[in-house]
């Protein structure tokens, strides 16, 4: 097994980010990657499913791990059988890459890994429709990444500092 990239997004409700019951959405994206009954997302020749999503707790906190498949549907090949002498459709294996993730609901974050067949890019785009799918009422889910520390240290480091501050207080004129 080779090294393997994982990434943390923060998980967005874009679409109804001023919706009166926006706290009370939040919880439907658990819902919506639990309770996915092997719905599928059909594009580009590929069904995205989640896969394996169940509860977990670690350390007293409620997770949900699980994973999302980019499949390719079973295709068929004409072979000649020879103890019949008749070409028959044969069904050729499905294959299927992989990525496992965990989900933390309450602070709307993703932890996933990036697998050969699944860039971070895909995972972020079919893990938000495949969402939108089961749930409609979601919206668009947006997922962004979270930056490297180092990129975080850089950042903080260029930020301009503020040194000293002069100002001068005039008192207000009570006559």
């Amino acid at each position: 097994m080779g090294v393997k990239t994982l990434y943390i997004a923060k998980i967005n409700i874009n679409e109804n980010i001023f919706h009166p019951k926006y706290k009370e959405m939040i919880p439907l994206i658990g819902d919506a990657v639990l309770n996915h009954n092997k719905k599928e997302y059909k594009e580009k020749g590929f069904n995205w499913i989640f896969a394996n999503t169940k509860k977990v707790n670690i350390n007293g906190y409620e997770y949900i791990s699980g994973k999302i498949s980019k499949v390719l549907p079973i295709k068929y090949e004409n072979i000649y059988k020879e103890e019949n002498g008749k070409f028959e459709d044969v069904p050729i294996k499905n294959s299927a890459d992989v990525s496992s993730f965990l989900l933390d609901v309450e602070n709307e974050l993703i932890v996933f890994e990036q697998v050969a067949g699944i860039s971070k890019t895909n995972f972020m785009e079919y893990f938000s429709k495949l969402c939108n799918l089961i749930d409609y009422e979601l919206g668009e889910l947006k997922l962004k990444l979270y930056p490297k520390s180092q990129e975080i240290d850089n950042i903080l480091n260029n930020a301009e500092k503020v040194y000293s501050a002069d100002f001068k207080i005039i008192p207000a004129n009570y006559s």
